[in-house]
């Protein structure tokens, strides 16, 4: 019950914080958090992450619909304990959020900008629902790495 909290949570939060930013952030404004570590800026994204699949709008969100039914299965299946089910459950949460989105608006209200020099990083926004797909799937991955390490060949040559 506390995974689905989890998510649950964590969609909200996210859905709060894409409403306020739509509310009280205008378009090309941009505002600093942290001392400039952070910019907060509203980016509509029409596509999938970074933009890819923005002519296709329709299908990228059959596509996040497709993937997150298939990660709730995959979170369904089998017997997940600690770190995976929690991070099943934050995967779920984020990935729920930019769902809802893309499904409700047509886009995803992405938010949020880490500075940088690195150039390719440079045009890119996120939102915190991206951060828990992000999180929530190496979380999901720790326990299947662990078991791959634990089976792998250990015979020294």
């Amino acid at each position: 019950m506390i995974f689905v909290l989890i998510a649950v949570l964590i969609f909200l939060f996210d859905l709060m914080a894409k409403k306020y930013v739509e509310a009280n952030v205008g378009d090309g404004e941009e505002k600093e958090l942290f001392d400039g570590r952070l910019k907060v800026r509203k980016v509509h994204n029409r596509g999938l992450a970074m933009g890819l699949m923005k002519k296709w709008p329709e299908l990228a969100e059959r596509m996040t619909f497709a993937a997150l039914a298939v990660t709730l299965a995959g979170a369904l299946s089998g017997r997940k304990k600690g770190a995976g089910k929690a991070g099943y459950a934050i995967l779920i949460g984020g990935a729920l959020s930019n769902w809802y989105d893309r499904f409700h608006q047509g886009y995803v209200t992405d938010y949020l900008h880490v500075p940088t020099k690195i150039r390719p990083l440079q045009k890119i926004f996120f939102n915190l629902g991206d951060v828990a797909v992000f999180a929530g799937g190496l979380l999901a991955l720790l326990p299947k790495l662990k078991n791959k390490e634990m089976d792998g060949d250990t015979d020294a040559e």
